[in-house]
């Protein structure tokens, strides 16, 4: 029928898009319909933050290491740290 490569790329796709479709092909020579493809919807990865949450793991570490050494210092720097953490959390909360 058709030579050659075609395809279709949906960007954006959510899971409700999932579904069977149906691929119609037409110009001005003729119309074809095509079998029923079924669109399964994969849910992205989240590399970005999963980097995010081990560098503020580490951070917290090193600011209770310094805990015995500045007091003041830390109280400051734990009270960013879970503002942060806490910002962390509800990103990753809102990609899933």
């Amino acid at each position: 029928m058709f030579k050659g490569h075609f395809e279709l790329e949906i960007h954006s796709a959510q899971p409700s898009d999932a579904g069977v479709y149906t691929c119609i092909g037409f110009n001005e020579y003729n119309r074809s319909t095509f079998r029923n493809f079924n669109l399964v919807v994969q849910a992205e990865l989240v590399v970005v933050v999963v980097v995010v949450v081990v560098v503020v793991v580490v951070v917290v570490v090193v600011v209770v290491v310094v805990v015995a050494v500045e007091e003041e210092v830390v109280v400051v720097g734990v009270k960013i740290i879970v503002v942060i953490v806490a910002v962390v959390i509800l990103v990753v909360d809102s990609r899933f």
